[in-house]
């Protein structure tokens, strides 16, 4: 039995932005800005939908018999249908059986797009009995079938309000997990934070990103040479930032301990 672990990273499709909100003549940049301006008054979160999403990387963990593997799809230079074709071949050719966090909801949207965009096919996964008996009541499109097994929605026994992100679960274990904040969603603010453009993202950039989730803070700063500089300029500016903050609550204390008279508080007359 082929058991096939998965998750995907996505940034801003900004060329869907600027098709869908008439954004011509803009950069890639702004155009995202937008998008997430326009989906944080739609729905009170900057988390786009699906569609707007365009995928950068797929990492898997495929457990084969004896064997056991953790990689990512592609290499720098591959492009975003490859990524895809590569992930729907796979399920062509070994019919594993997939576990993904919030994948229904998620992952898999993002990916049937995508290859709707790009014209690819994905037979063995769209199977649901025609030409496979095995598929009729085991398939990976039905929500309580085993054939995908989506982790967040099993565990929350299918119930929305049961569901807890894949940073908390991993908090719950004492497991080293992810830095996301999100139900394990991608990681749609990756061109702001790391100053990347949506546009110049190539897939294979994300990968490093990707592998975050599998290694500790501890482990990924002895892996890049013990280097922390980068760690001291943030707890300088953590230093900065509570200063003040402890400045406006002195100041905020004290207003309301002695209030100004209305005839001091009232502006000059002119």
């Amino acid at each position: 039995m082929n058991t096939l672990v998965f998750d995907i990273e996505t940034v801003p499709d900004v060329e869907f932005g600027r098709r869908r909100y008439g954004l011509e003549g803009l950069a890639a940049g702004q155009i995202a800005k937008a998008m997430f301006a326009l989906r944080r008054q739609q729905a009170g979160s900057e988390f786009l939908p699906p569609e707007q999403q365009r995928v950068v990387a797929i990492s898997c963990a495929l457990r084969s018999g004896d064997t056991f593997k953790v990689w990512s799809l592609g290499d720098l230079t591959s492009s975003e249908s490859e990524l895809i074709q590569r992930f729907f071949t796979g399920i062509e050719n070994l019919s594993p059986n997939l576990v993904s966090w919030n994948g229904s909801g998620f992952d898999l949207p993002v990916l049937t797009y995508r290859a709707m965009l790009a014209g690819l096919q994905a037979k063995r996964f769209w199977e649901m009995g025609d030409s496979d008996d095995a598929f009729r009541f085991n398939n990976y499109l039905n929500r309580y079938h085993w054939r995908h097994t989506d982790l967040m929605d099993v565990l929350s026994g299918f119930h929305p309000r049961n569901r807890v992100s894949l940073a908390s679960m991993a908090s719950l274990l004492g497991l080293p997990g992810t830095r996301r904040s999100s139900l394990g969603y991608a990681a749609a603010w990756l061109p702001r934070r790391s100053r990347i453009s949506p546009s110049s993202c190539a897939p294979g950039r994300a990968a490093a990103l990707e592998h975050g989730d599998f290694r500790s803070p501890k482990r990924a700063r002895r892996e890049r040479g013990g280097d922390r500089t980068g760690g001291r300029a943030h707890a300088r500016r953590r230093r900065r930032g509570a200063r003040w903050q402890d400045r406006v609550h002195r100041r905020s204390v004290a207003r309301r301990a002695h209030p100004l008279p209305p005839h001091a508080a009232a502006p000059p007359a002119r």
